[in-house]
């Protein structure tokens, strides 16, 4: 009876796909972490205040980043009626390091009963209005500085050009859209990884020889029909040589392309091509190797 061996000669290197999916993880972190890093710097802060005057003004807010100073390229200003409202301002992106808030411009009476700064990505803060007063102030223009529970910050502006400053704490960046990105920078590196699996793991394209061995009584043409079923399933096979020895007629086919699914196949093919096929050997390396 025909017996056939099936033999597979893989590449002798170890196999490296931790490090190749440690290396897309690592690739896909960096590349977020540092767009993440970009987007969060561009991200734009809102400032909410909500006061009561006793006079319609415009009201005036100043921002500054690190050690630059307060400056009028760098403030937005608002008009506000009498009585209670609330004003917003949108300040471009990057870090804040303190606020000034010049609420109008003339002497009057003022309340402020809160004061938020919002980003897409850090949690929202509320200034700290009821330990102002008692704490280092820094403001100008301004008397009987207080804080009552049911108004907020009161004070009194005596000139045209009132301001109180608040210096912006170290803001808790929020979990939920940073954990978006993190999510989105795993799986494009685990769909990196997949693409290289199907390439090199899936054999998407595969180097070797197919060793057939046969009896001396096969025909000549033999040759011919079995190189036409390995060319019909990998599409790149030439015959590299054919030796007689012990009885047995051995021949060697080199082949370039198909996957490693196919090649396992032609066994039975070559049997139904050639009826004196004996044993079939295929050693093939993965991409890239030869």
């Amino acid at each position: 009876m025909t017996r056939f061996r099936f033999r597979s000669y893989p590449s002798s290197k170890k196999s490296s796909i931790p490090l190749e999916l440690a290396g897309c993880l690592l690739f896909s972190l960096l590349f977020f972490s540092v767009n993440f890093a970009l987007v969060v710097m561009s991200a734009t802060n809102t400032v909410s205040i909500d006061l009561q005057a006793s006079v319609p003004g415009k009201f005036e807010l100043f921002w500054r980043s690190g050690s630059n100073q307060f400056s009028p390229e760098r403030s937005l200003r608002v008009p506000f009626e009498l009585g209670a409202t609330s004003v917003t301002f949108t300040l471009p992106g990057g870090g804040l390091a303190a606020i000034r808030l010049d609420p109008g411009d003339g002497p009057g009476d003022f309340s402020i009963s809160r004061v938020s700064l919002a980003n897409p990505y850090f949690k929202q803060q509320e200034m700290d209005l009821s330990s102002y007063p008692t704490g280092t102030p820094v403001v100008s223009g301004i008397e009987d500085l207080a804080y009552q529970p049911e108004q907020g910050l009161v004070f009194q502006a005596i000139n045209d050009d009132p301001w109180l400053v608040f210096p912006i704490n170290k803001r808790s960046l929020d979990l939920a859209p940073a954990g978006k990105w993190l999510l989105a920078a795993v799986g494009t590196g685990l769909i990196l990884f997949a693409v290289l699996c199907q390439r090199l793991l899936k054999g998407s394209r595969l180097r070797g020889n197919i060793i057939v061995e046969t009896s001396t009584e096969d025909q000549a043409e033999s040759s011919t029909g079995m190189l036409a079923v390995l060319n019909k399933r990998l599409g790149n096979v030439q015959l590299v040589s054919v030796i007689d020895s012990g009885g047995a007629r051995r021949y060697r086919f080199a082949f370039t392309g198909g996957t490693g699914e196919r090649v396992d196949q032609l066994a039975t093919l070559l049997r139904e091509s050639c009826a004196a096929v004996s044993s079939v050997r295929i050693q093939y390396h993965r991409s890239g190797e030869v």
